[in-house]
């Protein structure tokens, strides 16, 4: 049998590589996205995804999703894969369903990519950058990109990917409105009398550590203690009556522009 010469091999190849990844592109594209499918994957949304993304997708907690911009779902297996499975380390879960009816759900989303929330904020961030680290020296608890956080604030590198423009303003104004328990503060009160109060670091059935005023880690043993009461609002003041509202659009902006690139 003559020999096959290297380069019709290496032609044979390249087709045969190009057949394989075309086939593969096509295995992977939402197989549900009928005007039907819609339909169903938003009456799946608004069960599960409404209290994060809000109703028409402008986004609260969770991130807008009607820019078409979407940093962990690049296609449609990507997104498919975020919302059958969610983000690790986040407040993205993952959505219980079998495989049509998360499709359906991807189809949907698709569909809200209409530029509705595109429009930039009025805000420079440049300012806005300025008041946060200089005029309200909010580093001094919170950490963008490495910097500060000796307070043990929430961490705001990429909280413009995670939070929309209307829940950052309202974070600012109204701090009580929505505090997450890995923030709450506590206060304990010893055997003695003394009243301690700090930022709740952990607690389990027997003990709770917190972090003092002065950050100073401190430990206490349930048993131990007279009375321990949960604080459930947030250790930060509303800036409402502090800023102006030229700087309120500036901040917005500067928190907004955090995990999206340079602003």
């Amino acid at each position: 049998m003559p020999r096959l010469k290297t380069p019709v091999l290496l032609v044979c190849l390249a087709v045969f590589s190009t057949a394989s990844m075309a086939s593969a592109q096509q295995a992977v594209e939402n197989p549900f996205t009928s005007a039907q499918d819609v339909s169903v994957g938003m009456k799946t949304f608004r069960s599960n995804c409404i209290t994060c993304h809000g109703r028409t997708g402008l986004g609260d907690r969770g991130p807008n999703l009607t820019l078409g911009s979407f940093r962990h779902a690049v296609d449609d297996p990507a997104m498919f894969r975020v919302v059958r499975r969610g983000i690790p380390n986040t407040d993205m879960p993952g959505l219980y369903g079998n495989e049509k009816s998360i499709w359906q759900v991807v189809a949907y989303i698709r569909t809200l990519a209409q530029g509705a929330g595109s429009a930039s904020l009025s805000g420079d961030p440049i300012n806005g950058e300025r008041i946060f680290s200089t005029q309200e020296d909010c580093a001094q608890c919170h950490t963008v990109n490495m910097q500060g956080g000796g307070g043990g604030a929430p961490d705001l590198s990429n909280v413009g990917w995670q939070r929309s423009a209307a829940y950052l303003r309202r974070a600012l104004t109204e701090p009580n409105a929505n505090v997450d328990p890995e923030w709450w503060g506590i206060r304990v009160t010893q055997a003695t009398g003394e009243v301690t109060s700090g930022w709740r670091l952990d607690e389990d059935t027997f003990s709770i550590r917190l972090l003092d005023p002065d950050r100073n880690l401190l430990s206490f043993n349930k048993g131990e203690l007279s009375a321990f009461e949960r604080l459930e609002d947030s250790p930060m003041a509303s800036y409402e009556d502090i800023l102006s509202a030229e700087d309120m659009d500036d901040l917005v902006a500067y928190l907004h522009s955090l995990g999206r690139g340079t602003p």
